[in-house]
């Protein structure tokens, strides 16, 4: 039997798009605050070249009998960056935000998970006139897909405009349907969900790449944290009050527009992912269908359901699950109703 769901807008049928944007947008303020940390080294790399203080002669260092262990120390930047006190403190609270944004990323990449990777996904996309051709084509394709007597879950999606069916389909592989003069039928067998709703696939990797990059992160910071305190360094500001160094001759060799180039790469490739998702969301309506019966009725009902609702052509979506259990775990990234 076919029930029908309403004209759904695109943001909430693309639930799982939905969730993980956030997880995105978080990725890209954590770019923006390494640019921004990348950023102020050019400046200082070129004042301390324009002026460099001389670097301490080891020989004579040696000969008045100081301690070049604390002056490696003072000249080593992980020593500048773990050592102190007050920088200890930032540590502990970057690794307090990594960890809250660790807890909202993985909940997102957890709520959709499961829901990307639904297997066994059978899909008809079908453009032509309803409901006769959608018909007689759909019912041909369900009856080699699937036994006529097989009791099978449906979700269909259809509409009679054609910029509301290409802002769905830029996510939605819909075989080339978009180019094709109708009536046509195409069909993909055995789709997970990430591979047919592949702007949530790519979606969807975005965010697990970055709750893997947070876990990294956390665990250097707790390494930074552990280190600094079980060897009880003393803060580089008793170190270096009388140590002059070279801080342009340190970072010399560091190619600071190279690296702030990558990260604004990555940053315009974050930015354009989320404004190709948004807009697919935030263009239009579907009319939406549930279908719980036998494959044998499901080219009639949806051909009347959708010949009923429009009536001219039309663009449409069937996605069949031969298992329940699909359908619900596919619902949990695509919510029909």
């Amino acid at each position: 039997m076919i029930t029908p769901a309403g004209d759904i807008p695109m943001a909430v049928l693309n639930v799982g798009i939905t969730a993980v944007l956030p997880a995105i947008e978080a990725n890209i303020g954590i770019m923006l605050s390494d640019l921004a940390a990348l950023i102020p080294l050019p400046v200082l790399q070129a004042a301390f070249n324009l002026n460099p203080p001389t670097l301490p002669n080891p020989a004579a260092l040696i000969a008045a009998g100081d301690n070049l262990v604390a002056y490696a120390q003072a000249l080593n930047p992980a020593t500048w960056v773990t050592a102190a006190a007050n920088v200890n403190l930032d540590v502990v609270l970057e690794l307090g935000l990594i960890n809250a944004q660790i807890a909202v990323v993985a909940q997102a990449v957890a709520a959709i998970e499961a829901g990307v990777n639904t297997g066994g996904i059978s899909t008809w996309c079908y453009s032509g006139p309803a409901p006769t051709p959608m018909r007689t084509l759909l019912d041909a394709g369900a009856c080699q897909r699937y036994l006529r007597t097989q009791v099978i879950d449906a979700i269909i999606v259809a509409t009679d405009a054609d910029g509301v069916w290409d802002a769905f389909a830029a996510g939605f592989n819909d075989a080339g349907l978009r180019d094709s003069p109708g009536p046509r039928l195409t069909f993909s067998g055995g789709a997970s969900a990430g591979n047919l709703l592949f702007a949530l696939g790519r979606a969807f990797d975005v965010a697990y790449q970055f709750l893997l990059e947070l876990g990294a992160r956390k665990l250097q910071l707790e390494a930074s944290l552990d280190l600094t305190l079980g060897l009880n360094l003393p803060a580089p500001p008793d170190i270096m009050l009388d140590v002059p160094f070279d801080l342009g001759s340190i970072t010399a060799n560091i190619d600071f527009d190279l690296m702030i180039g990558a990260v604004q790469l990555q940053i315009d490739a974050m930015l354009d992912l989320v404004a190709d998702l948004e807009a697919q969301l935030s263009l239009g309506r579907l009319a939406c269908w549930r279908f719980r019966g036998p494959a044998g009725n499901l080219g009639a009902e949806v051909a009347q359901a959708v010949g009923a609702r429009f009536g001219g052509d039309v663009r449409a979506a069937v996605m069949t699950f031969a298992e329940p259990a699909a359908a619900a775990s596919f619902a949990t990234v695509f919510a029909v109703g």
